[in-house]
């Protein structure tokens, strides 16, 4: 019976020692039983350090990627340097409008001249004009001279023609006429046809790519007339006054404005 009992007893003091040592963190010292025997609570040994990691480098050739070839840079004009452009760029056609003039020591014609104008080369360019001219009637209101006259010329740019800004250029070319006297104080006239050559130069200023304003300046030589008498016609010497001769070379004075397209 005794044995019994110690059994007994010996079985409660286990239980609660394992229960606590269940319940506490390792490395403590904890009290077991009601007889208060300390134990300590073994830790687990650490986890062994992770094995070092080795980094492999993979080079990648691409033997079969043809080269390439450097790109070349392309320059664009820039919207306001308008100078330096292409001819096909520049409007190559123009037509314009003239105050025409003809200054000579015998006498003057003024009037009005129209003309159409080509670019051929970035220097270059072929003009055909019409013109009408009349000696001053305020001067002499006996007699006066009329000109009708056709022109054709060819202007050489100093520099390559620019789409805005001045254009000076050297100007050479023909004129021919057809120069009628009249006698106005018997209803007489007399018609001569000439030709003659002009050579002069002139500036075009081109305000915008479209329009531009012109000064022309030119010295005009005509043919020598067979004799004196065709020079002036039907009009007699006492009614010559500010009218010059046919044959007469002259200083041509035109300015005007210009559509180019």
């Amino acid at each position: 019976m005794k044995n019994i009992i110690y059994l007994t007893l010996f079985v409660a003091i286990l239980i609660p020692a394992k229960s606590s040592f269940a319940q506490q963190p390792c490395g403590v010292v904890v009290g077991a039983g009601p007889i208060g025997v300390g134990v300590m609570v073994p830790c687990p040994p650490p986890p062994p350090p992770p094995p070092p990691q080795r980094v492999i480098v993979v080079r990648r050739h691409h033997d079969n990627v043809p080269p390439q070839e450097p790109k070349v840079a392309t320059t664009v004009p820039v919207p306001g340097d308008l100078n330096n452009l292409d001819i096909t760029d520049v409007n190559r056609w123009t037509v314009g409008i003239m105050f025409d003039s003809t200054s000579s020591d015998e006498g003057g014609l003024a009037g009005s001249m129209v003309f159409g104008r080509f670019l051929f080369l970035e220097n270059l360019s072929f003009e055909l004009g019409f013109a009408s001219l009349s000696s001053c009637t305020n001067c002499n209101s006996l007699a006066h001279r009329k000109d009708s006259r056709v022109h054709f010329s060819t202007n050489w740019y100093w520099n390559r023609i620019k789409h805005s800004g001045f254009n000076p250029f050297l100007k050479a070319g023909f004129i021919f006429s057809n120069i009628t006297m009249y006698n106005d104080s018997d209803a007489s006239s007399y018609t001569s046809a000439v030709s003659g050559v002009e050579i002069g130069g002139g500036i075009e200023w081109r305000i915008i790519p479209w329009l531009s304003l012109e000064v022309q300046g030119t010295f005009m030589s005509n043919e020598q007339s067979p004799d004196d008498t065709d020079d002036y016609g039907t009009i007699d010497s006492h009614l010559r006054n500010g009218i010059a001769p046919v044959n007469a070379s002259g200083f041509n004075f035109r300015f005007g404005i210009n559509v180019n397209f």
